[in-house]
């Protein structure tokens, strides 16, 4: 028997075994934290889906993928805060057994190690447990990448199909997707450049092509179309508006008036050389692909054919609304802020992946190796760029500093990197502790459900509050006999994540009480607690109120910080006592509710 091969055929086993260990993580507890702000929207319009009352896309809200998955799981095994997250969490397992089919570019050492930073990490395990898009999108950007590397070492057909179907379900999920493809794309176009450039001078002779080329043009082709509204960066020029603003009741990022030609034209030229692009390459390979992707994204962007409108949205609006939204710099952060928030959750992949980005860059580049130091830098130039930055942006970043760390790792500790065994086991060390701190990070951030622990990666969450407020409207709804149909006013300011909450109940009502002209008509009066005093004098037929937190924000005082002041002794000091003990001055920032209830019968 060949011994290395019963190795290499056994290694399912320990890629299963990690799998099922962070599948445990992920799952156990997965309803103990309040919902946060986006969540409630993803999980109510899931929800509203999964009722049969409807989902349209709304680039805002990214792709259809998002509700479409949970609205499925609601279906199966009903509805609550733990099956809201139960997609995250099973996308979070899978994520961790992909590095398992890129054993042949990482090594089987590498790519265990890279699964197993996977399966610890403490933002992937945070996203895995909340029910976001982000979590979706790395497994179809992996599962991407490995078919483009199990392509490129075999030309297997089917790693065209999967990859089609992979490509399409990104763009379906949510708009990074158009920057992952950037990426790899122009990696490719850098690979190739010669004999790429030679068949598009040709007339797209790509017949003989490579199998690099082969797959750039094949995700080139297939995803052309769907960049259009990148001609808006001209409308100026142009004089006509190719991604509105929002206003005059025009949807954010769509064409308005002489636009809607343009949109039109440029849309029909792109898919046209698409199509012409693809049928000169490979016929019959590139219409089966094809079917695949425009299959995957015409169903999932018309929600099953119920929404035609859906793959206009799908195929302007994905980018065009953020587009439309990158100089308003929304969620603006200053530029060390991913950095920071690296320093505090992944610095073990973080450490490994600047070793080796020197490492591979000066003395073992590989194909795959290159691939991997070009994802992650130009990852790093295009999230700091960008006009928004939020803390769940984290992973995009993670995902090549764990596939790059994870092979630099296994290389040190076999001592490919240096035959010094005072190193390999120091750097074993090291790599002990770091973990050890990882798991201890994790673990707080992750099944810490209280208001005390604040996290700079947990933003914009919902209170511990809210939960036992529900439970003692429920129990109201039960002493009047009103059940679900018990009246509750609700300020339209806590609207998020309250109409999650109170999803069941049939009386609810969403007005704007800044300012009151009479007394609500509720049992149950929800008010933000900056309108209390316009509410005092028609507040005096409810017999009891209280307060209550709705969603908590970490403290962004370090956007006060300049490039002067922040490499001081004194940040660096307050930098590690945070790192220690997660305590801020003050606290969370909050928004704050009153809760009034009228006295039952």
């Amino acid at each position: 028997m060949d011994l290395k091969k019963s190795i290499l055929d056994r290694d399912y086993i320990f890629f299963i075994a990690l799998a099922l260990i962070a599948g445990a993580m992920r799952f156990v507890d997965l309803g103990g934290r309040a919902i946060h702000y986006d969540e409630s929207l993803h999980a109510f319009y899931s929800w509203k889906l999964a009722t049969g009352q409807g989902y349209q896309h709304n680039a805002m809200m990214h792709g259809p993928f998002q509700f479409i998955g949970p609205a499925s799981i609601f279906k199966v095994f009903g509805i609550s805060d733990y099956t809201s997250r139960i997609l995250a969490a099973f996308f979070g397992t899978a994520l961790v057994g992909l590095p398992y089919f890129l054993r042949g570019q990482m090594g089987r050492s590498g790519a265990l190690l890279a699964s197993f930073l996977l399966a610890f990490s403490p933002a992937m395990m945070y996203l895995s447990r909340f029910i976001r898009e982000d979590i979706y999108t790395l497994v179809w950007t992996l599962l991407f990448v490995v078919c483009l590397w199990r392509y490129i070492d075999g030309g297997k057909a089917r790693y065209l199909y999967i990859g089609a179907a992979a490509l399409s379900l990104g763009f379906s999920t949510k708009e990074t997707t158009y920057i992952t493809l950037v990426i790899f794309g122009s990696f490719l176009v850098v690979m190739t450049a010669r004999e790429f450039f030679s068949g598009i001078v040709k007339g797209f002779a790509f017949g003989q092509a490579t199998r690099p080329v082969e797959f750039l043009v094949l995700l080139g082709s297939l995803a052309l179309p769907l960049y259009s509204a990148g001609i808006s960066v001209f409308q100026k020029k142009f004089g006509v508006t190719l991604t509105s603003v929002g206003q005059a009741g025009s949807p954010e990022g769509a064409p308005e008036g002489n636009g809607l030609a343009v949109a039109g034209l440029v849309v029909g030229i792109l898919l046209t050389l698409s199509v012409v692009i693809g049928l000169r390459w490979n016929s019959r390979r590139w219409t089966w692909c094809a079917l695949i992707f425009w299959g995957i994204f015409i169903v999932l962007f018309t929600t099953f054919f119920t929404n035609p409108v859906g793959f206009a949205s799908g195929m302007w609006q994905s980018l065009g609304y953020w587009m439309a939204q990158q100089p308003k710099h929304r969620l603006t952060q200053p530029w060390f802020y991913y950095p920071v928030e690296l320093s505090l959750y992944e610095f073990l992949p973080a450490l490994l992946a600047v070793a080796a980005l020197v490492y591979y860059f000066f003395r073992k580049r590989t194909p795959f190796t290159n691939f991997l130091v070009y994802w992650l830098l130009f990852s790093l130039v295009m999230y700091l760029y960008a006009g928004e930055k939020a803390p769940w942006l984290i992973v995009h970043l993670v995902l090549p500093m764990v596939l790059l760390g994870g092979m630099f790792g296994a290389d040190l500790l076999s001592g490919a990197v240096s035959k010094a065994r005072w190193l390999r086991w120091g750097s074993a060390a090291v790599l002990a502790v770091l973990f050890a701190l990882t798991l201890w990070v994790g673990i707080r951030l992750n099944y810490t459900h209280d208001d005390s622990l604040t996290e700079l990666i947990v933003y914009a969450q919902g209170s511990a509050d809210l939960p036992t407020l529900i439970n003692d409207i429920d129990a109201l709804a039960q002493k009047t006999g009103e059940g679900k149909a018990l009246r509750i006013t609700v300020d339209s300011a806590l609207t998020w994540p309250m109409a999650w909450y109170l999803r069941d109940y049939t009386n609810v009502g969403y007005p704007n009480l800044s300012s009151m002209s009479g007394p609500p008509d509720g049992s149950v009066l929800l008010l933000l607690a900056g309108n209390e005093a316009a509410a005092r004098p028609y507040v005096s037929k409810y017999r009891e109120s209280r307060p209550f937190k709705q969603i908590l924000w970490f403290p962004e005082r370090y956007k006060e910080l300049t490039v002067k002041t922040l490499f001081t002794w004194n940040n660096f000091k307050k930098w590690q006592e945070y790192w220690r003990t997660r305590q801020v001055e003050g606290g969370y920032w909050t928004s704050n509710g009153i809760a009034y209830f009228i006295q039952p019968p």
